[in-house]
């Protein structure tokens, strides 16, 4: 009989009843047998054909999805200004008072392109609403707001941004495949899901050098030099250190601000002759043993662009929380919408049981008492109980006020999160595909009792899966979700202007006049 999947529990009262343990370092790890053509070396490769990379060569789902993400990515920049917590981590920058040519998204006054990129790439991801690959892990809160400093400060035109945004995201993509850290391993009759203790997505700051340095015209050489530095300027892997820690703070399991400016300095300084490690990727002491990672699978840096367009597996969000809880919530509104339909509202709620893959079933997913935003994010009762309430989903959903609100605690006491043992058995395979980087599907259970009536649900695609076909969220509600964001922080003309020029960045002759419009309050 196979064993039932489930999380490996670690005894620990001092953090919580449940948590995964860090993945053991002592099983097999190394780098796979795939090497580099003769006459290259796998930085070199990867940095050519990121460097070839051009307008022309992008289908035109590819440039409208950049185009969408660089829209998404600003909106969650200034949706994270609505709170006290998300100004705080802006007004570091601010307060050293030194102007610069790049705008400061919703904010009095400017700085420069490595200062913005630090505070806009901070607020990018304070929300968690912002893009997720795969379901496991945000480029864009790295990649666009050092694409988009470097593009203001040189007054790029908007295909420049376009590719520039591409060349990130896709080096991104393969760089996640290649340092995979994110896995599911058997332990005994339970299977664990989850980061190494000393992993991380430093990596991401390689990505977001070649953003910024396609933005400064850098070419092969000038890019590998770029990301050499990048991995010297890259924060330390930290995702070991949140799975280990709680509450949740401010800090989340990364800093992306880090990851963009040093993506932003990495290429102005190849601009500039600094010499950097131009062959990071290879060799003894590689990228991938500095950031933590367990195995090196240099396969996927190795073809073109295009081969496949990774960009095309970014899934954009519906809720400001993790995309781990996402498919949960899409069922918890479906079986809500039923029972509304039925007459029942949410004080009629008995009991709603949620089945989810085992590590939702940890510490972080499953804090009841979030206190600040950052832990509200990751919380499955809070943010089910936000839906049950009909809290529409916005910066809202992390304000003080929200949640100290009595009724939301009421509402969690009624909700239940267990295992559902497929959901768990469906990530572990796909997570132990060789070369995998995060997982396409998932699997969720909702039923809820009210009224004395039992209304069900199973989601297994979730809403914003831009790889699905039904799954997809058309321009219009990226929009829409943008203006939800935006709306308390720019004028409603600037809203439109931003709107527009990413309907049409493409054939921006210059961007330089949109990135100002968001400085407007």
């Amino acid at each position: 009989m196979r064993p039932r999947p489930r999380a490996r529990r670690c005894q620990r009262p001092d953090l919580a009843r449940v948590r995964p343990c860090g993945l053991a370092r002592d099983e097999p790890t190394g780098v796979a047998e795939v090497t580099a053509p003769a006459g290259h070396s796998v930085t070199g490769l990867l940095a050519t054909h990121a460097a070839a990379l051009d307008l022309g060569a992008l289908p035109a789902r590819v440039r409208t999805t950049a185009g969408l993400l660089v829209l998404d990515t600003v909106g969650c920049t200034l949706g994270a200004l609505t709170l006290e917590d998300g100004r705080r981590l802006a007004a570091t920058v601010t307060a050293f008072g030194e102007a610069g040519p790049v705008t400061l998204w919703g904010q009095p006054g400017t700085a420069g392109p490595a200062a913005a990129a630090f505070v806009h790439g901070n607020l990018a991801n304070f929300l968690d609403a912002d893009e997720t690959f795969r379901n496991f892990s945000h480029f864009c809160a790295g990649v666009v707001p050092a694409v988009l400093a470097a593009a203001e400060e040189r007054d790029a035109t908007g295909a420049q941004v376009v590719v520039a945004t591409v060349a990130g995201y896709e080096v991104a993509a393969r760089l996640a495949h290649a340092i995979p850290n994110l896995t599911a391993r058997p332990q005994g009759e339970a299977v664990e899901i989850g980061w190494s203790d000393g992993g991380g997505h430093s990596w991401l700051a390689l990505a977001a050098a070649v953003g910024a340095g396609r933005i400064y015209n850098l070419d092969g050489e000038g890019l590998a030099r770029a990301m050499g530095l990048a991995a010297f300027l890259a924060p330390l892997p930290t995702f070991g250190r949140w799975w280990h820690s709680f509450p949740m703070r401010m800090t989340k399991y990364m800093l992306y601000g880090a990851i963009a400016q040093a993506g932003v300095l990495a290429a102005r300084m190849a601009e500039d002759g600094v010499t950097g490690d131009g062959a990071i990727l290879d060799g003894d002491g590689a990228l991938w043993r500095m950031v933590g990672g367990e195995r090196f699978e240099p396969a996927p840096l190795l073809s073109p662009p295009g081969d496949p367009w990774w960009i095309d597996q970014a899934a954009f969000k519906l809720y400001p929380c993790s995309r781990q809880l996402h498919g949960a919530l899409d069922g918890v509104a479906q079986v809500l919408g039923e029972a509304r339909r039925a007459g029942f509202g949410w004080r009629d709620v008995a009991a709603l049981e949620i089945g989810v893959q085992s590590a939702v079933l940890t510490h972080h997913y499953q804090n009841r008492a979030p206190a600040e935003a950052a832990s509200a994010c990751f919380s499955l009762p809070y943010t089910a109980a936000l839906l049950c309430l009909e809290v529409p989903p916005g910066p809202d959903w992390l304000a003080p006020e929200t949640l100290g609100r009595a009724d939301v605690r009421e509402m969690m006491a009624r909700i239940r999160c267990v295992e559902e043992p497929r959901a768990t058995r469906l990530v572990a395979e796909q997570l132990a595909e060789p070369g995998r980087a995060g997982f396409e599907l998932g699997l969720a259970t909702v039923r809820l009792l009210a009224g004395g009536r039992g209304f069900e649900a199973e989601v297994g695609a979730i809403a914003g899966d831009q790889w699905i076909e039904e799954m997809r969220l058309l321009p219009e509600r990226i929009e829409a979700k943008f203006r939800r964001f935006a709306a308390a922080v720019l004028p409603a003309v600037a809203v439109e202007d931003v709107i527009a020029a990413c309907r049409e960045l493409e054939g921006l002759a210059r961007v330089r006049p949109a990135l100002k419009t968001l400085g407007q309050r």
